[in-house]
């Protein structure tokens, strides 16, 4: 599949705004695309959860998320299923579809060394649900449930993790990132070590919803 994000091998054209942001052109004449890198931060100490925003030109016009239109958090990913394959869409734009491997019981792609699991959860209340695990080729796990584009859990091969509860997200060490909401948009993305309040970001938007402004304290 044509990737529309940041992919190594396709023809792109890249430039730093100073540390404000890094804008990444894909010049694929199929799948064109644009896409805007806004660093946050990182958490201190050990098992660091990095925060970035990522605007995707292709998906301006779509209000799919926390952060305005074309807009979201590198963590997010979206998914469509099919009997026998998964596409996962990334916060960039790019696309990869996984097909069904029987002799692993799982998805895999040739675009990627990622493999994707996909069981059913069986919920008598809500109905049934996928929950999604992908890994790497080091065992390092990220986990999400269907209906959802952000992870639950990020479980690494050392025993470490990120546990997310809707969108607030704990290292385990003391290190807490919080989104704080203004309506249905994220306003100000809050980290805190130990209960100290260490570092925000505050973000504005337009009478269009899309982000105007990022400010970081």
């Amino acid at each position: 599949m044509i990737n529309q994000g940041l992919k190594d091998y396709t023809r792109q054209i890249s430039q730093s705004i100073g540390e404000v942001a890094s804008v990444y052109v894909n010049l694929n004449q199929e799948a064109a695309n644009m896409d805007i890198v806004i660093p946050g931060f990182a958490t201190q100490g050990p098992n660091p959860i990095e925060i970035s925003l990522i605007y995707n030109f292709q998906d301006r016009d779509k209000d799919e998320g926390f952060f305005g239109k074309g807009c979201h958090l590198n963590f997010y990913k979206s998914f469509e299923n099919g009997k026998d394959y998964i596409i996962i869409k990334e916060a960039d734009g790019s696309k990869i579809e996984y097909n069904y491997n029987a002799s692993l019981n799982a998805f895999k792609s040739l675009e990627s060394k990622l493999t994707v699991y996909r069981t059913i959860v069986e919920d008598e209340e809500n109905g049934n649900w996928y929950q999604y695990v992908i890994q790497d080729v080091d065992g390092n796990k990220i986990f999400y449930n269907e209906g959802y584009c952000y992870p639950t859990l990020i479980e690494y091969k050392t025993g470490e993790k990120i546990v997310f509860e809707g969108m607030v997200m704990n290292n385990g060490h003391g290190g807490v990132v919080y989104c704080q909401f203004q309506g249905s948009r994220v306003k100000t993305i809050l980290y805190k070590q130990d209960n100290i309040s260490l570092y925000s970001v505050d973000i504005g938007y337009d009478t269009s919803q899309r982000i105007n402004s990022v400010k970081h304290y």
